[in-house]
């Protein structure tokens, strides 16, 4: 299970070169990116939520009032 948790060889050059633009970037800079990051990871999150949501068939039927997911 662990190697599941590895990158990629692409991803690993991806955050290499990540973090090569963070290193050449101001403290307010760095702060935006990190602020961007975090919405963008919130807006996945909600993605892949509603995607298991359609795939399991949650908020159809007779319990399509109750969802186990944060709204």
């Amino acid at each position: 299970m662990e190697s599941d948790r590895q990158l990629s060889l692409e991803q690993e050059f991806d955050l290499r070169l990540f973090s090569e633009q963070v290193k050449g970037m101001s403290l307010e800079q760095t702060q935006e990116c990190l602020l961007k990051l975090h919405e963008n990871m919130m807006l996945r999150e909600n993605m892949y939520r509603e995607i298991l949501k359609d795939a399991w068939g949650i908020g159809k039927g007779p319990f399509a009032g109750s969802d186990p997911f944060y709204a």
